[in-house]
């Protein structure tokens, strides 16, 4: 019997509609995750779910390939047509704000883990598991700086201990930038706005796109080329950058989270309204969440206890394995020994999301060429504050953003105007502080 059954994009289809026949199976997961966690957690509850009941559950995993928010979007969407259940018992991974929404939609289903109290309620004020149980954070995410030590040594740069030295001018042309379009590249952005505040942050935002080379469609970007030498740093989140550093080596590219000027979020699980294998998806959840669970994410490959084919790097959610595993993890810190300076307020980045990336699109990423012209210039002045300040400026204030994705961000047509309004401003601006730094040198 194999230990694995993944599904056709022809047999999901059917699994998926319920009132049509598919293979049975015992468990239907739907994760964004990679798929060496998907292989590993389901090779090892198969180990668990054998020693328990005598047989290897048969499993189907499913992943829409389009990042989270698209997951989030099927599931909603197909509960609309099917509200008592879609066929898919859990869904693994993809961030907390996913999970939070298909709780607020009633979309859930409480389960309380057995060893609760053995994971932490909250990580530097963020709650790891909903109040009423609907999902628990599987394991921790961190946002940080990845960066090659080789360039920054030959570029005289200390090796970073906060953002920003992502907007220092020696590293024009080799900073790594993503499209906020990537929720992990959204999440680290949304960091450095609330560690700042909104003034700032927006300038570290600018010089940050103005350094880059371009802008990379998916977070891994960053750390693949921080590797190959083709830029300097970028942000990454903690498992992208573990993965690089195991390839690349940890004397080539390092990782480093900005004490007090990060966050760390949990990474959830959660059940499905409707499961249609209720008691097994319950058993999955209480394995991922136990010791057992929580050892994959961080020891070594051949470890007891440990991956069997690849390392995971993630951070673990029970804070009494850092120690009691500290010689062999592969994660190196402990993150509930962090200290923070700054409280993440998690509603304010839900509630401008939307328009967020919309102003970084229009004033950032479409005008790129002509933000880098002129960053390339003012670079060159010697007092060149001024036009710094003049480059990095939003078209709006926080207030003001807040205002608009309150009350009128949902209408399409003011949408449009306005991101038009912006990118013409953006463009005219650029080209207006390029012409200043060129007269200021003659």
């Amino acid at each position: 019997m194999t230990r694995l059954f993944i599904l056709s994009a022809l047999s999901i289809a059917i699994a998926l509609f319920p009132g049509c026949k598919a293979k049975n199976y015992d468990l239907v997961i739907m994760s964004p995750h990679q798929e060496k966690i998907q292989n590993e957690f389901t090779a090892a509850f198969q180990d668990w779910f054998k020693a328990k009941h005598g047989r290897v559950p048969a499993i189907s995993l499913q992943d829409q390939g389009s990042g989270t928010g698209t997951q989030e979007q099927f599931i909603s969407q197909r509960f609309v047509d099917h509200p008592e259940g879609i066929g898919i018992d859990l869904f693994f991974g993809g961030g907390s704000e996913p999970h939070m929404n298909l709780a607020a939609k009633g979309l859930l289903v409480s389960y309380l883990i057995p060893n609760r109290d053995q994971v932490a309620p909250d990580i530097l004020g963020i709650p790891l598991y909903d109040p009423e149980y609907r999902y628990y954070g599987a394991a921790l995410s961190g946002f940080g700086i990845v960066y090659n030590r080789a360039i920054l040594k030959d570029l005289g740069l200390q090796e970073p201990t906060s953002w920003e030295i992502l907007a220092r001018p020696e590293l024009f042309g080799k900073v790594g930038a993503v499209d906020p379009m990537s929720g992990s590249a959204l999440a680290a952005y949304e960091t450095i706005l609330q560690a700042y505040g909104w003034d700032k942050g927006m300038r570290i935002l600018a010089l940050l796109a103005a350094n880059s080379q371009t802008f990379y469609s998916v977070a891994g970007g960053v750390p693949d080329n921080v590797g190959r030498r083709q830029i300097a740093i970028g942000c990454a989140i903690d498992f992208y950058a573990a993965n690089q550093i195991e390839l690349s080596g940890a004397d080539e590219v390092g990782f480093c989270m900005p004490e007090k000027l990060t966050v760390i979020t949990p990474d959830p699980i959660s059940i499905l309204k409707g499961a249609p294998h209720l008691e097994t998806a319950q058993e999955f959840v209480a394995f991922v969440m136990s010791e057992e669970g929580q050892r994959l994410w961080f020891l070594p490959v051949g470890a007891a206890g440990g991956p069997k084919q690849k390392a995971l790097n993630r951070m673990p959610v029970i804070p009494a394995l850092y120690e009691r595993y500290a010689s062999q993890a592969l994660v190196k810190y402990d993150p509930f020994k962090f200290t923070k300076s700054f409280k993440y307020d998690s509603e304010l980045a839900i509630t401008r999301r939307d328009i967020f990336r919309s102003l970084f699109q229009a004033t950032l990423k479409q005008p790129h060429s002509q933000l880098r012209d002129a960053w390339k210039e003012v670079i060159k002045v010697k007092d060149n504050e001024a036009l710094i300040a003049e480059l990095v400026k939003p078209p709006v204030t926080e207030a003001e953003l807040l205002t608009l994705a309150q009350h009128q961000w949902s209408d399409e047509a003011v949408r449009s105007r306005l991101m038009t309004q912006w990118t013409n401003w953006a463009y005219k601006k650029y080209d207006a502080v390029r012409t200043k730094a060129l007269s200021a040198r003659h």
